[in-house]
């Protein structure tokens, strides 16, 4: 095993005692057991050590997405998806407003989890303790591209139901 990874102390122990251990099933006659396991225990243990390092390492340049395949920054990354998460909190709050100004014109709420929330006055909380845990994963874990996406699109589409019920505001008041 020459430049192979090779793991002290008990996980040494473990690793030895798996690649020698005359209980564990016969590969085949083909193949011999103790050079295949010690081979596929080394690769196995090399692979947790890259991982290990991996995660442990907190000073990583760019954070590269597997499904966006594109290379970004982490810190801005973060910064970009606070700044959606802070975008959500101010349109959440401006469709509490314009919804309660609708309902003082005689509009009728569509939305039945929100309608019994609004009877309960609790719905402006309750957006914000799920927005407010959203943004401290965002700050506690790097985002993905994705989520980042997923908290964009949701912007937009609180942005056109504020519009919307300005809009119709708009009208109501004439």
């Amino acid at each position: 095993m020459d430049g192979a990874f090779r793991p002290k102390g008990d996980a040494a122990d473990r690793a030895s005692s798996l690649k020698t251990n005359p209980s564990l099933p016969s590969l085949g006659p083909n193949r011999r057991q103790g050079p295949y396991l010690e081979g596929t225990i080394s690769a196995l243990m090399h692979l947790l050590a890259a991982k290990h390092e991996e995660h442990n390492n907190l000073t990583l340049v760019a954070h590269r997405d597997q499904y966006a395949g594109v290379s970004v920054p982490q810190s801005r990354l973060r910064l970009v998806t606070l700044v959606g998460v802070g975008g959500l909190i101010v349109l959440n709050g401006a469709d509490v407003v314009t919804t309660h100004l609708l309902l003082a014109h005689g509009a009728v709420e569509a939305n039945p989890l929100s309608s019994v929330l609004l009877a309960s006055a609790s719905l402006l909380w309750v957006k914000l303790v799920i927005l407010g845990a959203l943004g401290v994963m965002v700050i506690r874990h790097i985002p993905r591209f994705g989520v980042m996406a997923v908290v964009f699109v949701t912007l937009g589409m609180y942005a056109t139901a504020v519009l919307s019920n300005l809009l119709i505001l708009n009208l109501v008041t004439k």
